[in-house]
């Protein structure tokens, strides 16, 4: 699961990262001597040398910038000049399994090609307009994945790396400029996986034509198996995150870990043939060849339960490109029950709360099918859960007696174990200001959730003349406990950022208050928004917000 994968090299966990040191380098990569002075090394004090001049303009001499401090160019230039002599560009040092880059590595034919037991390079963009080039050798069917970080569990600083991938034929198959770390996995773009034989590149450029401090490339090209980041359900696989780890949700052996899941067997393409789900069990498939459905069948025992079903990649998301539909039928084979885009993206969910046939059922054995919307692509993998519910109290459907009823008895949600509402809940959608959870009315806080991975929610609150105002984030049901990293940002009514926070609070939690940001210090009056979101947007769980208004 490419979120899993980056966020273990975020976090500074995986092998692949080596430590980097920085030393300055000289004025460029490729650095020439500027006319009218020689190459200078400059101090942290930032002078010139050879009758430079900070404020005169020309063509600057090649400099070396010594720590914490800027070069100038050489007789006759300098960095606000025409020089080339700008701010010096830290460049990290070798390692075993990440080489420095050696330059000039700007075009395909003079692109560094990774040997031996390397896992990648270490670089910088330097100077501006740079462009490093990477060359790997990928055998008949092996999956390839890229990842630009800072070598030091984060993301190389004011950094939006672009970053692409080009096939022997040199045409770009993959491409990512997203701000800070950057991945490119099979997980995102499938035209990574079962590659064929043959060179492919790796180009590294800056999406905003500044130079990008020394970053580290992980080039990783695998075989097919448990392992590549290429789930296989033909093979028995049910997760594949890239790793040979357990406890992140896909075992060493690719099999998921949150729930009782079957691998898909084939022929299942009709209710009569319909895979057999046991009590609790969900199931992994892949929709091959064009036109594939896939039934499973399972049991109602009590008379009255519900069921609700679910398509998604097991962890909380929508298969990359898939585009679902999900049959619920009876005993007697007749439909009672369809969706198709009720879930994270385009998958389905059929949900007993919005889906009366889902409710009320009689003992029997019931199926559903699992297609592609139109029948006009195949999919590799998906993940189908299915939960049979008794009727009462945590079956989805509000009865006689109930203030509420989410399926499920965990408590903290806004709907209690019992069935009765919780404190204040934020309203989904709330996905973007104009859907904002309304304004905070006679409470201190919201309880949330981000739900499903890369969620984000909005909530509004209104300001009088000249308050205070304090936000953070908690856990649900404990404001001493944070486990999961979150952003907040503070926005105005016309959708401008005023302020943001990452690690303020509790933890790795976040907090906006008065003694930290004058931006939240005697505010102007008027509706303000808070914006929540997981830290890289790379898992789901329940959170407070919390409100202060003084």
């Amino acid at each position: 699961m490419q979120y899993l994968w980056l966020r273990d090299v975020l976090r500074g966990v995986s092998a692949l990262v080596p430590v980097l040191v920085v030393a300055a380098c000289a004025g460029s990569e490729e650095p020439s001597p500027g006319s009218g002075g020689s190459a200078s090394t400059v101090s942290a004090s930032a002078t010139s040398s050879a009758g430079g001049s900070t404020t005169a303009t020309g063509t600057g001499g090649a400099g070396t910038g010594g720590a914490g401090g800027a070069e100038t160019g050489g007789a006759g230039g300098d960095a606000g000049g025409g020089g080339m002599g700008g701010a010096a560009c830290g460049q990290p040092g070798p390692t075993a399994d990440h080489p420095v880059e050696a330059e000039p590595n700007d075009q395909l034919a003079t692109a560094n090609s990774l040997a031996g037991a390397a896992k990648g390079f270490s670089a910088a963009i330097c100077p501006v307009g740079d462009v490093d080039v990477f060359a790997v050798d990928v055998a008949a069917g092996e999956s390839l994945t890229v990842a630009v970080t800072d070598g030091n569990g984060g993301c190389p600083a004011t950094a939006e790396p672009d970053v692409q991938i080009l096939d022997p034929m040199d045409q770009i198959i993959a491409e990512d400029t997203g701000f800070g770390c950057t991945v490119l996995a099979p997980q995102a773009f499938p035209v990574l996986s079962a590659l064929a034989q043959g060179t492919y590149h790796v180009r590294v450029a800056n999406y905003e034509q500044q130079p990008i401090s020394p970053y580290v490339i992980d080039i990783l090209a695998l075989p097919p198996g448990c392992g590549d980041s290429v789930v296989q359900p033909a093979n028995g696989e049910q997760c594949d995150d890239g790793n040979a780890q357990g406890g992140d949700g896909c075992t060493a052996s690719c099999q998921l870990e949150s729930g009782d899941f079957v691998n898909e067997v084939e022929v299942n393409d009709t209710q009569a043939t319909a895979n057999a789900l046991g009590p609790g069990q969900g199931a992994v498939g892949a929709i091959e060849p064009l036109g594939d459905v896939d039934f499973y069948a399972f049991d109602i025992t009590v008379a009255g339960s519900s069921v609700s079903a679910l398509v998604s990649d097991g962890f909380g998301a929508c298969p990359t490109g898939f585009d679902s539909f999900l049959w619920l039928y009876d005993p007697s084979s007749v439909p009672i029950a369809q969706d198709d885009d009720a879930g994270t993206d385009a998958c389905s969910w059929i949900d007993p709360a919005s889906q009366p046939g889902a409710t009320a059922l009689a003992p029997g054995t019931y199926a559903l099918a699992v297609g592609q919307s139109g029948g006009l692509s195949t999919q590799a993998y998906y993940v189908l859960t299915v939960e049979v519910h008794l009727p009462g109290c945590g079956d989805g459907v509000l009865a006689a007696g109930e203030q509420c009823d989410d399926g499920n008895f965990i408590n903290g949600d806004g709907c209690s174990a019992t069935c009765n509402a919780e404190p204040p809940w934020e309203i989904e959608p709330n996905g973007s200001l104009a859907e904002a959870t309304p304004p905070w009315i006679n409470t201190t806080f919201w309880s949330a959730h981000i739900e499903p991975i890369a969620d984000h929610d909005w909530f509004s609150f209104d300001v009088p003349q000249g308050a205070n105002v304090t936000l953070s984030t908690n856990d649900l049901g404990n404001v001493a406990s944070c486990a999961n990293d979150t952003l907040i940002h503070l926005v105005d009514d016309q959708g401008n950022e005023i302020t943001m926070n990452d690690n303020g609070g509790v933890g790795p939690c976040s907090k906006l208050e008065p003694v930290t940001d004058p931006a939240v210090t005697a505010m102007a009056a008027g509706t303000y928004y808070v914006w929540v979101q997981e830290f890289f947007d790379s898992s789901s769980f329940g959170y407070e917000l919390h409100l202060t208004i003084q």
